[in-house]
């Protein structure tokens, strides 16, 4: 009976599950840089704190960054949305209307979806992931290895980027999906 519980704490079951967990949730996100697709966590992770913004100013600036880094079709991290979608979100900005915290929700729903039959099925079938089952998953989850790699990496000034240096090249989407995922795992402490 122990071992079904122990096997049990070391699967995910969902992708929700890995989000809530440190160890997991920086092990997927380092497993979507080899996709080439972390792109698409770090969009659901900036509408998670875009949610969260009160100020209408301050709400319509973040909208129109998240436009620029995301949507914008000459953009170094574009996440694949359907045009409509897009194009709705660009005209309810340009209207110069109060923008509602939930402009992006029908493009988060669609990445999380994304992400939940694909990406997160590769994961949970990858090399990665069953390291991670054998080795730490019966582990009460801690702040090492990845984490402690990446937030020990030194900062560049310019980009803010931050990386470990076995990892795929940093850029902005690894430093602000790293950020993001941090506060996200923050607050969604049970």
């Amino acid at each position: 009976m122990a071992d079904v519980a122990e096997a049990d704490k070391r699967e995910a079951k969902s992708l929700a599950e890995v989000l809530a967990d440190e160890d997991l949730a920086l092990l997927f996100r380092d497993f979507l840089h080899h996709l080439h697709s972390a792109e698409n966590l770090a969009f659901w992770l900036e509408i998670e704190e875009f949610k969260l913004i009160e100020r209408s100013a301050e709400r319509r600036e973040r909208a129109e960054q998240i436009c620029t880094k995301y949507l914008d079709s000459r953009c170094d991290a574009p996440v694949n949305v359907d045009a409509v979608l897009k194009d709705s979100v660009r005209e309810q900005i340009e209207s110069g209307g109060k923008i509602r915290a939930d402009i992006f929700d029908e493009m988060q729903d669609f990445i999380y979806g994304m992400m939940e039959f694909d990406s997160f099925r590769k994961f949970l079938a990858s090399d990665q992931y069953k390291k991670w089952q054998s080795a730490e998953g019966a582990k009460k989850p801690k702040k090492t290895g990845l984490f402690s790699r990446l937030m020990g990496a030194p900062r560049r000034k310019k980009s803010g980027s931050v990386g470990p240096a076995d990892g795929p090249p940093a850029g902005p989407v690894r430093t602000d999906s790293l950020l993001m995922l941090q506060n996200h795992i923050k607050n969604n402490k049970k």
